[in-house]
């Protein structure tokens, strides 16, 4: 598993892919990993990935101790910073993970989640854009989910590897557009949202302060249940049906929201 997606990242970077970030939950992410990203820094390629609050053990740059991920983030909890944009309280700390200078952070989102840790090796990286670029892992989760529900995504049984690359394209076409049809839709039916916008158009755009809201209501109903936000977002990308569910029960809320 780990020798594939190190294969895949060469062949991408020899082949002339550009990109900031590699993300990971932490399914994937190990030391062989960073290690390899870490050749790629001459190019700007950076990472991000979930730790497991496991046995890993991390060295403290300002102790010099070795701990591991519960131990640090109990270590560290008096340093704990609040987020107002993802309601979140978080904390950030400079380790060495090998031999490799890493930071790790320690995210609680609301009140009803669990600490979890993030780990990057950009250094400069501050956590408003550590979990706005974090948050582009599940939208890709989102496009194969739904582009293989609906819009019959690895399907295609032809033996022509180029039909196979064909139908894969316009799959993703075709994604975009109702993904643009959505949005443009939505944005016409929610009047009080597009005019909220059209003055900030420049500075941000629909998608993002939409995901802003969806995010803050996972969190609200995490809250209100007591449950991780985290699995709950993860939960309502894979079941269609209980996200509608979830979220046509919290629609008046939502249009509260959108009305303000």
């Amino acid at each position: 598993k780990t020798q594939s997606v190190i294969n895949m990242l060469a062949r991408a970077v020899k082949r002339g892919f550009v990109f900031d970030y590699v993300l990971f939950d932490s399914w994937f992410f190990s030391k062989e990993i960073l290690a390899r990203i870490e050749s790629f820094r001459t190019k700007g390629i950076k990472l991000i990935a979930m730790v497991k609050m496991g046995k890993n053990l991390y060295q403290d740059c300002l102790s010099g101790k070795e701990m591991d991920a519960s131990t640090l983030r109990k270590h560290y909890r008096d340093k704990a910073t609040r987020n107002r944009k993802y309601n979140a309280r978080y904390i950030k700390v400079p380790v060495w993970y090998g031999n490799r200078r890493v930071n790790l952070f320690f995210v609680k989102l609301g009140s009803g989640s669990k600490w979890r840790a993030l780990i990057t090796n950009d250094l400069d990286l501050a956590f408003n854009k550590l979990m706005e670029t974090y948050h582009i892992r599940w939208s890709c989760e989102v496009f194969f989910k739904d582009a293989k529900q609906h819009l019959q995504l690895g399907k295609c049984q032809c033996n022509n590897f180029d039909s196979q690359i064909g139908t894969t394209t316009l799959a993703m076409m075709q994604y975009m557009m109702l993904l643009l049809y959505k949005q443009m839709h939505f944005g016409k039916s929610l009047g009080s949202i597009f005019d909220q916008l059209s003055s900030q158009a420049e500075e941000e755009n629909i998608t993002r302060y939409l995901l802003e809201i969806f995010w803050e209501i996972v969190i609200r109903i995490g809250e209100i249940m007591k449950v991780d936000c985290l699995e709950l977002f993860e939960e309502m990308i894979r079941d269609n049906q209980r996200a509608e569910e979830i979220l046509r029960l919290f629609s008046p809320l939502f249009e509260r929201k959108s009305a303000a």
